[in-house]
């Protein structure tokens, strides 16, 4: 056994012991240093800067370690068909890979690391974008002419246009993850499709016109010669407009994840891929009918001569009718897990 012989310049053993735990702490401060250098050389991704970065992702022979520090609209700068390379991946809080329609093959080297448990960090479609485009609606019938003269009927008020159809909602991107190590933490993705847009209003119907004033009527020195005359007919309120057509929803994506064999116990449940499904959209809702026109009042008599009656009000047009719905359910997204 080994013995501590005490002297004049020797340390004593409690000075040896912080001495000796001072060595420990220096010895780990490569480590420590040696990490935080390479999180401060990984490259980290916004929208503006993956524009310049995206060749480099493209290279397998050049992996680095990348930083995904806010939402990186994929559609906006790749192809429809994409494959990444990267050492490790690391999504701030709140940062997301939206694929929209684009596939994207993903081959991590090192691990990928989220901040929180179950983070989103990839999806189809931002929420302002779940849904496609939404119909316009269609433009109000113009109001019909009035009686001019003597009671002459009003004409129809005009149909409403019918509301623009909704556009089909995008199928979404596939996403291709190559893992080689198990994530610390599980992590989630959204391969939703997009939500058909809602059909457009349809327009309302122009109202009808108005119908004249019968003529005033005329009386000779011996009689009548010429009665009082009717009012003219208001015209009918013109029809609505149809309601425009909702979209069809799109169909989800397909997460496949290839992860060496040894990790199968635990890759399951750290992969999470939602299973919502997209929606169609809803149709347009009709246009009213126009108001009917006021019929004419009647002519007046006058001396021996009566008076007419009054005209007609041919009544408010009618509503423009309901788009039928597609009543299918949509593709809900799909996960693939193959141990290689």
């Amino acid at each position: 056994m080994l013995q501590y012989e005490a002297s004049p310049t020797s340390p004593s053993p409690e000075r040896m012991v912080k001495r000796g735990l001072r060595v420990l702490l220096v010895g780990f401060l490569p480590f420590g240093i040696s990490s935080t250098l390479a999180q401060a050389e990984a490259i980290e991704l916004t929208q503006e800067l993956l524009k310049h970065e995206i060749s480099a992702l493209r290279q397998q022979d050049n992996v680095r370690d990348y930083v995904v520090r806010e939402p990186l609209m994929l559609d906006q700068i790749a192809g429809s068909s994409e494959e990444w390379y990267v050492r490790d991946l690391t999504f701030r809080e709140g940062a997301v890979l939206y694929l929209a329609d684009r596939d994207l093959v993903l081959r991590i080297e090192g691990r990928l690391v989220v901040e929180g448990p179950e983070q989103l960090v990839a999806a189809s479609f931002p929420g302002d974008h779940r849904r496609a485009t939404s119909g316009t609606q269609g433009a109000n019938g113009d109001r019909g002419r009035s009686g001019r003269r003597d009671g002459e009927d009003g004409s129809s008020g005009a149909p409403g246009g019918p509301g623009t159809p909704g556009k089909d909602g995008l199928s979404a991107g596939d996403l291709t993850l190559h893992l080689r190590r198990a994530p610390a933490l599980p992590f989630r993705i959204s391969l939703v499709g997009q939500d058909g847009g809602h059909g457009g209003a349809g327009g309302r119907g122009g109202d009808g016109g108005d119908g004249a004033q019968g003529r005033v009527g005329k009386s000779g020195p011996f009689g009548c010669e010429r009665g009082g005359g009717d009012g003219g007919d208001g015209g009918r309120g013109g029809r609505g407009g149809d309601g425009g057509a909702p979209g069809r929803c799109g169909s989800g994506g397909t997460l496949t994840v290839l992860y060496p064999r040894v990790l199968d116990p635990v890759i399951r449940g750290r992969v999470l891929c939602e299973a919502q499904i997209a929606v169609h959209g809803d149709p347009g809702p009709p246009g009213r009918g126009g108001t009917g026109g006021g019929g004419g009042g009647r002519g007046r008599g006058s001396g021996f001569c009566g008076g007419g009656k009054g005209g007609d009000d041919k009544g408010t047009g009618v509503d423009g009718a309901i788009a039928q719905q597609d009543n299918q359910p949509c593709t809900p997204a799909a996960i693939r897990f193959l141990a290689i």
